[in-house]
């Protein structure tokens, strides 16, 4: 190939990585202002703070990232560190956000499974083992990836499928947890599609198949790419960690809004959930964890009740 040809390819493929990366900011931003309704009414009214901060991480932190991502682009002719400098920058905010969006995960499957303090400890364990590998990785990828001038990545080094490997485990542990404990559930438990079961197994597959999908192409992609148009799934990566954790917190919160049930879905609700949750400690722990919709049904449909006397 000669060297016009091969200029032309990168230009090509430069286009595109441009034109994906505001696609996908794009949809982040239209995500965020349809559901903008449901966040005051059901997250930015209630007092878990931490959720509120985590969920803001995940739902405005990407957009603001890929906006400034996006805006480098116009720079030129800039030397290998500041560009190295720059993809670890992008790699480190990729890190944050998967561990934010996998900190909900756990949470959701410490509400599951009662508080068990083996499990707990072991998931925790687990948790922190992926963090520290990961980021070893992050550091080897940051070391073996070409780019352009304009510090687009074109090419990544072979290590960056264990950083793949490695957050895709864990997450797949904690689907599989989910997935036992509404197996062990009675069928009718999880009959309902407002039931709690059905939406905790509901989202944890979703979130879980989007995930996976998203950073196997964004592994694939810099593997099999040795243009600019490597880091498409950069972006996409991005917004599909951005939705499933801002989406899966959204929905568990809706539980917790006597407009989004009836009277009969509350009490049903918190018969299906009721074995789950028994003591006074677990219920307080669900309650500053911010999955309180899930301990205060019960409250909440006598209160609806009372009012419709």
């Amino acid at each position: 190939m000669s060297a016009f040809a091969h200029q032309i390819l990168v230009l090509g493929a430069q286009r595109d990585h441009e034109a994906s990366s505001i696609a996908a900011i794009a949809w982040m931003t239209w995500d965020t202002l349809i559901n903008l309704g449901d966040e005051v009414e059901y997250l930015w009214k209630g007092h878990a703070k931490w959720v509120q901060w985590v969920y803001a991480f995940i739902r405005y932190a990407p957009i603001v990232h890929g906006g400034v991502v996006l805006s480098h682009y116009s720079s030129k002719n800039n030397p290998p560190d500041r560009c190295r400098g720059y993809i670890a920058y992008e790699l480190a905010f990729l890190e944050l956000l998967t561990i934010a969006v996998e900190i909900v995960l756990m949470i959701r499957v410490f509400v599951l499974y009662k508080q068990n303090r083996f499990l707990k400890a072991f998931i925790i364990t687990a948790f922190i083992a992926e963090i520290i590998c990961m980021m070893v990785l992050i550091s080897f990828v940051a070391k073996g990836q070409t780019f352009t001038s304009d510090c687009l990545a074109a090419t990544s080094p072979r290590v960056f499928v264990g950083y793949w490997v490695s957050a895709l485990s864990f997450e797949t542990f904690l689907f599989v947890l989910t997935l036992l404990k509404c197996y062990r559930k009675k069928s009718e438990r999880i009959a309902s599609r407002r039931s709690v079961l059905f939406i905790f197994l509901r989202d944890g597959t979703w979130a879980f198949a989007l995930i996976f999908v998203a950073m196997l192409l964004n592994t694939l992609m810099y593997q099999l790419n040795n243009t600019p148009r490597a880091g498409i799934g950069y972006y996409w990566e991005l917004a599909v960690l951005s939705y499933a954790g801002s989406h899966v917190i959204l929905n568990i919160r809706r539980l917790a809004n006597p407009s989004y049930l009836s009277q009969t879905e509350m009490s049903t609700l918190w018969d299906q959930c009721s074995p789950d949750i028994s003591s006074a400690g677990e219920m307080d722990y669900r309650r500053e964890s911010g999955f309180a919709p899930v301990i205060e049904l019960r409250r909440l449909s006598r209160a609806y009740i009372t009012r419709e006397k």
